[in-house]
C-alpha cells in the first residue's frame, strides 16, 4: 500500500476505503446485535 499522494487525491481509492469501512462497521454492528438478541432472548 502506497500512502504517498501523487499530487492529487485518488478519489477511487478513498471511496473504496470509505465503503469498506462502512461495510465493516455494519457487519460488526449486526453481529453484536444478533449476539445480544440471542443471549437476552
Amino acid at each position: 500500500m502506497n500512502m504517498r499522494w501523487r499530487g492529487r487525491i485518488n478519489w477511487k481509492d478513498v471511496t473504496e476505503r470509505v465503503i469498506a469501512g462502512i461495510i465493516t462497521g455494519l457487519a460488526i454492528g449486526v453481529t453484536l446485535f444478533v449476539l445480544q438478541v440471542m443471549f437476552d432472548g
